[in-house]
């Protein structure tokens, strides 16, 4: 019996896994203007890495977070559903790069207004 976790389809960028070392951690690249952190949070929260693309000759690009290997690539977007994300979440480890982007969120906070200094 198919539940709405079955039912309900987001877009997805579906990054194919690296073709020099083979792993999924990987991710592409986007040009970013102000809100460059902003896209990178919300982009995890749904099981993407996001980079900003820094070479104005490719239009898009992929990288690999293993082995920090890139290439030119046109990454399809794929309708999937809330259970094919949760998937991609986990091998992608998303949620701990999340983590580790909120937790160095907190730091600079408490760097910036001297908690510990008191």
């Amino acid at each position: 019996m198919k539940t709405l976790y079955d039912i309900i389809k987001l877009p997805y960028h579906d990054v194919p896994p690296c073709p020099y070392c083979g792993s999924h951690l990987t991710g592409r690249c986007v040009r970013m203007g102000r809100f460059s952190k902003w896209l990178i949070m919300a982009a995890l929260r749904y099981g993407e890495h996001l980079e900003p693309l820094f070479d104005d000759n490719l239009r898009s690009a992929a990288f690999c977070r293993n082995c920090s290997y890139e290439w030119p690539e046109d990454v399809p977007v794929r309708w999937m559903s809330l259970r094919e994300i949760k998937f991609q979440k986990y091998i992608r480890e998303t949620d701990e790069y999340l983590e580790l982007f909120k937790l160095l969120k907190n730091l600079k906070k408490i760097k910036k207004y001297n908690i510990f200094d008191q």
